[in-house]
């Protein structure tokens, strides 16, 4: 079916089934529930919708169920009536939009693939979706109980200054999940698990708009990093829990909660320069905090080449600290993971800094290994010359030595 221009009508629960290929050619359509009530297009296994030019609006009112392909090669296509999207596939090749502006009740696996922008601008997903491959999460929200999962292939972006928000739902990143922009809410018990990577360049909040607690947790193998400017916060009523690598390469991570640090965890910072906003990251902790797990340092951008042993960096501030890393107590020395040097560590009640934060101080670098080769090779001349000269003055006392 080739479907070039003027609007597909229906209402009073009608349905549309494609069980083959539906051509959308049109330069502007729409379907539309002009009859009153609710009619759905259904797009079951083996069924196509290809999306070929211009905009096509599915209104209020109007469903789409697809367990089959829908493949928007060229302009866009507004999913304002919602509808089930378990089973199926939506593409949108480079240039085309998708936009999901309605109520989806998709219990089950909702894949999206493409290079184009697959976004999710209104309404809401009800529970138990998994999401696999791209989706810009511009507005609209996961709020009601029940868990959604964002899987293994998906690449899941916060770019917009809306709010985001999944009151009372556990949501699970499998994926990638950045956040550039834009508050991310829930309360009520809700959680965010991030098991995997989770890309924090915003300068926003983790706020619990909707009362009572929710809690982030950093997983095992998880990795939370921390590399925009400026401060990203948890307001009060949110809760970290880190049993995984929270990396802080630059700007601030302000908890005005708890922050619990399990035994498997891992504080990694990137030294780039001296200052925390643009140099290395700050986790700063407005509770009592103990520590746990290990401590990890690495050089970026050259600043190995630039930093001296009378340069200090505070990497956490918290009201008190309790408890030491694994791999380094107070006043110990730790080697970069990168090899290039050491510093010292300072933390807790014998720090000769504040007691409550960790500083780093006393750098010492590590010789290069190209320039450990001359340093073999002059001793290794020196020694040589030094047994020469020994071998000469022993054959010089020997009787009936040559004088």
């Amino acid at each position: 079916m080739t479907w070039l221009d003027g609007q597909i009508r229906a209402g009073n629960n009608a349905s549309f089934t494609n069980h083959g290929f539906f051509d959308d050619a049109g330069s502007g359509g729409q379907f539309n529930s002009a009859y009153g009530g609710t009619w759905t297009f259904i797009n079951p296994a083996g069924g196509t919708y290809n999306k070929t030019g211009g905009a096509t609006t599915f209104a209020s009112g109007v469903a789409l169920q697809n367990a089959g392909h829908v493949n928007v090669t060229l302009g866009s296509l507004l999913l304002q009536g919602g509808g089930n999207l378990a089973g199926g596939t939506i593409t949108a090749a480079a240039g085309a939009t998708v936009d999901l502006a309605g109520s989806f009740n998709s219990p089950g696996v909702v894949t999206f693939a493409g290079a184009g922008d697959i976004r999710m601008t209104a309404g809401t997903f009800a529970t138990g979706t998994t999401f696999e491959g791209p989706l810009n999460w511009v507005a609209g929200n996961f709020n009601g109980t029940g868990t959604t999962i964002f899987g293994a292939t998906s690449v899941i972006s916060i770019t917009s200054a809306n709010l985001h928000d999944f009151n009372q739902r556990a949501l699970v990143n499998e994926g990638v999940f950045n956040w550039t922009d834009g508050q991310i809410r829930a309360g009520n018990g809700a959680s965010f698990t991030n098991t995997t990577v989770f890309n924090d360049t915003a300068s926003s909040q983790f706020n619990s708009a909707y009362g009572g607690t929710w809690t982030f947790t950093n997983a095992p193998g998880g990795t939370y990093r921390r590399s925009g400017s400026g401060i990203t916060t948890a307001t009060s009523g949110v809760s970290f829990s880190n049993a995984g690598r929270l990396q802080l390469d630059h700007g601030t991570l302000q908890l005005n909660s708890s922050l619990g640090l399990q035994s498997s965890s891992e504080l990694a910072y990137t030294l780039s320069g001296a200052a925390t906003d643009g140099g290395y990251g700050l986790l700063s902790v407005s509770t009592a905090l103990a520590l746990s797990g290990m401590l990890q340092i690495t050089f970026g951008a050259g600043f190995e080449n630039s930093v001296t042993a009378i340069d200090t960096f505070t990497l956490l501030s918290a009201s008190s600290l309790s408890g030491s890393f694994a791999n380094v107590a107070n006043g110990g020395r730790l080697v970069t993971s990168d090899g290039l040097g050491s510093f010292q560590v300072n933390y807790g009640a014998g720090s000769i800094f504040t007691a409550n934060q960790v500083v780093l101080s006393g750098f010492a670098a590590v010789p290069e290994p190209s320039t450990w080769a001359p340093l073999l090779l002059g001793g290794a001349i020196v020694a040589l010359g030094a047994r020469r000269r020994r071998a000469q003055v022993r054959s010089a006392a020997r009787p009936g030595a040559a004088s």
